[in-house]
């Protein structure tokens, strides 16, 4: 990741476009998914915590039932405790898509990390949304529409 010129390129070259793209799509993914399964950043913007209060129109994980009953968001330590290490790069990932693509400020620097902890949660949400959702609904988590295999750090590897 470069700063040129105070703008952040991602991927440089000349799929820099398209890269870019795909990185900014997968980062409103994952705080879509967030948000939906209950989480988003703490009230200091530094930790996990809970999402806020839904609105008549939205939709989340608590809307579904299995047998049992309506599905329960998921907490900071159920994530954690399935997911060990996970939530610092939530919380950072939900940082950048806040302050820097769906809230532009001039507050949000990115570290020579950042792209490594978002990457690292394309494989982990997956495994996230299958725990939190298709389990306890009894539902074999759909196919991705291309295979692939997730790295020693969690990563998504498209084969």
């Amino acid at each position: 990741m470069e700063t040129q010129g105070g703008y952040v390129d991602f991927v440089g070259g000349e799929l820099s476009g398209y890269v870019n793209a795909m990185l900014t799509d997968g980062v409103v993914q994952v705080r879509a998914l967030c948000e939906f399964l209950g989480l988003a950043c703490g009230k200091d913007g530094l930790g996990l915590g809970d999402a806020r209060k839904r609105r008549h129109d939205d939709i989340g994980i608590e809307l579904y039932r299995s047998a049992a009953g309506p599905l329960q968001r998921v907490t900071r330590q159920q994530l954690e405790s399935a997911f060990p290490g996970v939530s610092a790069n939530l919380v950072r990932t939900l940082q950048v898509a806040n302050k820097s693509l769906l809230h532009i400020t001039a507050k949000l620097e990115l570290a020579a990390g950042d792209l490594d902890a978002m990457e690292s949660l394309g494989g982990v949400m997956r495994q996230i949304v299958e725990m939190f959702l298709y389990t306890p609904l009894g539902m074999a988590m759909p196919a991705p529409s291309f295979s692939t295999s997730v790295d020693r750090r969690g990563r998504s590897q498209m084969n």
